[in-house]
């Protein structure tokens, strides 16, 4: 796969192909995983080949990253991924937290280790047990899922041995269920900002 480097090819040329897949304007005539899929593709693409922190490629980086985890897909959660990565190198590391959860929750594997290596943190990662805490209390993270997956029993008793940290400012918001859950609690944190833009940057080199 030439975005994997795993064969010959350019991010440009991958890009090309997968642009020129008819998405978009009632024009799409792939399935939901498929579009998901490619709309996560796209964002790989435009994020190998950002050169500048606020270029085009940089914000349809984030574009297709929010797109596809709003889509049920096999990367749904490989975007999740991408923007927990993103929010953790801004000023939103508890909303990291809720989404490497929610990762990690779905047994995305990348999601997952990023919540033990959160966990074991030492000093303490005061950011990580917030967002546990506003999992639980948003609904996003049930005693019963917490129950059967270890790497999130670890996490919670985490959290129950620093109830200090309990209070958060974190709200749950957009639309439940399908692929990414309520991700919109923090795509629409940093939607516009210019910031995200210089992250995406950051983070992709």
């Amino acid at each position: 796969m030439i975005i994997n480097e795993e064969t010959q090819g350019t991010p440009a040329e991958a890009l090309a192909l997968l642009e020129a897949i008819p998405m978009g304007d009632g024009r799409n005539l792939l399935t939901p995983t498929i579009e998901g899929s490619v709309e996560f593709l796209l964002g790989m693409c435009h994020k190998k080949l950002a050169a500048t922190p606020d270029d085009e490629h940089a914000r349809r980086t984030f574009q297709h990253m929010q797109r596809a985890t709003k889509i049920p897909s096999p990367h749904t959660y490989d975007a999740v991924c991408e923007f927990a990565a993103l929010a953790a190198a801004a000023d939103f590391p508890t909303h990291a937290a809720i989404m490497f959860l929610l990762g990690c929750k779905a047994g995305h594997a990348r999601c997952t280790e990023r919540v033990r290596e959160l966990t074991a943190a030492d000093p303490l990662n005061v950011h990580f047990v917030r967002g546990v805490w506003a999992a639980r209390s948003n609904g996003l993270l049930t005693d019963d899922e917490a129950s059967r997956n270890p790497t999130l029993v670890a996490a919670w008793a985490l959290a129950e041995a620093n109830p200090s940290e309990k209070s958060s400012d974190v709200r749950a918001g957009g639309r439940s269920g399908g692929g990414g859950g309520r991700l919109d609690l923090v795509s629409s944190k940093y939607n516009s900002t210019i910031k995200m833009q210089n992250l995406l940057y950051a983070v992709g080199t």
